[in-house]
């Protein structure tokens, strides 16, 4: 099974782009976009039943995150961009895209800008268009203070991020106790898997291994409007939400 973690390219205008491979070294290829605050190391996850049915799992930090280089002033719009400036470096052709969480608008923006390269999209219990009056008014507590502060007092959230950071460092146990207080019934039966627990904190120390200046300036775009209209999306985005496979 294939399994090489700390990858990197340097991108046409001088940024390394971090990435991950999972799965079938000759599968079908998949890009996967990971959520907030995680990286690259989240498509682990994936590797074993990618492996099972043929899929090759590429798991991309996005800007600032991971092993990828911060970009100045980025947008949604700029991902499909550095998407395919790494298919084109991997030879591929054509390939899928999922995403979960977070990585559900990276998905969409990928729908819209570069359909000719998808064999398919596909959008696991994303997180919605916070400017939408709907997904605004039910947000979860925690969520609308993350889009205030990010917004607000970006050098608030980055010393947050700061603390927690070193709280999963000092005593993962009680990082973990903490961040799955605000979870469902469903989610906290997979985390009591030792693996997915080991996971789910490498992946949140990797995000900001190299400072907070990244995964805050993601939730800043989270919250925000995203600079596109779905509704232009052309082609068939499947969307899984609500079940546990």
């Amino acid at each position: 099974m294939l399994s090489k973690t700390d990858q990197q390219i340097v991108l046409p205008d001088g940024r390394k782009l971090g990435f991950a491979e999972y799965g079938d070294p000759q599968g079908k290829p998949v890009f996967y976009f990971h959520g907030w605050p995680s990286s690259r190391l989240s498509g682990q996850d994936l590797g074993p039943i990618a492996n099972r049915y043929g899929a090759r799992v590429i798991s991309t930090d996005r800007p600032g995150m991971g092993l990828s280089d911060f970009q100045f002033e980025r947008r949604i719009l700029n991902w499909p961009q550095d998407v395919t400036d790494l298919a084109d470096y991997l030879k591929f052709g054509q390939f899928a895209v999922i995403g979960t969480c977070a990585g559900a608008p990276y998905v969409a923006a990928c729908a819209l800008k570069i359909p000719e390269r998808l064999t398919k999209a596909v959008i696991v219990s994303g997180l919605g268009p916070f400017d939408v009056p709907s997904v605004r008014e039910n947000l979860p507590p925690h969520l609308r203070r993350l889009r205030f502060a990010s917004n607000r007092t970006p050098w608030l959230m980055r010393f947050f991020l700061s603390r927690w950071r070193g709280f999963a460092l000092r005593n993962p146990d009680g990082f973990l106790a903490w961040s799955f207080a605000r979870f469902s019934k469903t989610e906290l039966s997979l985390l009591t898997r030792p693996s997915v627990r080991r996971n789910y904190i490498d992946c949140f120390l990797e995000a900001n291994h190299f400072g907070t200046l990244g995964t805050t300036w993601e939730m800043a775009l989270l919250s925000s409007p995203w600079g596109f209209d779905l509704g232009c999306i052309s082609v068939t985005v499947h969307l899984w939400h609500g079940l546990v496979l």
